[in-house]
């Protein structure tokens, strides 16, 4: 780490570190002086710079204080009670599901009218006069349909359901 502090001040860091006497150009982008001026240095150097400097003391200074507060308060008490019974734990989440729906109504959209034209597709092989050699062919052809065919849609439905995985076990 070269610097870590104020904005204000970062100019003045690193205008101490510069070799032609610290004035940043009028014209110059302060970040392209500063990163000139660590370009001029080797990484170490540059570390050893902020590690003697004024800044890394206050910032020292600063971390010790925070950290002897922090021994010397209690840590806030955490109840063993739970938050939510069951149900309202599956309402929540069912709640969650129909948004997250909600907001993908394409992918909606595709999957009911995918259910229309497969149940219309299925009703019309189903009801044919399963007596002749006809009705059995399209009811055997419909069964298939069920088993083979009807896997890419269950297939594609996967994919929310990955993505909703991190919903449902945020709240086990």
């Amino acid at each position: 780490m070269t610097y870590m502090g104020e904005s204000s001040r970062v100019l003045d860091h690193f205008g101490s570190l510069a070799r032609g006497g610290g004035v940043v150009p009028e014209e110059c982008n302060p970040a392209d002086f500063c990163l000139g001026v660590i370009d001029q240095m080797t990484p170490d150097d540059a570390r050893n710079a902020f590690e003697k400097s004024d800044l890394y003391n206050g910032l020292i200074d600063g971390i010790d204080n925070e950290t002897a507060k922090g021994k010397a308060s209690s840590p806030p008490s955490i109840s063993s009670r739970r938050a939510n019974n069951s149900i309202s734990e599956v309402w929540l989440l069912t709640k969650r599901h129909v948004i997250v729906q909600w907001r993908n109504p394409s992918y909606c959209f595709m999957r009911m009218a995918s259910s229309i034209v497969m149940s219309l597709f299925l009703s019309i092989l189903f009801f044919s006069d399963k007596s002749t050699l006809e009705g059995a062919v399209f009811s055997i052809g419909a069964i298939f349909f069920l088993v083979f065919v009807l896997v890419i849609p269950m297939q594609a439905a996967v994919v929310p359901l990955v993505e909703d995985r991190a919903v449902s076990q945020s709240a086990a």
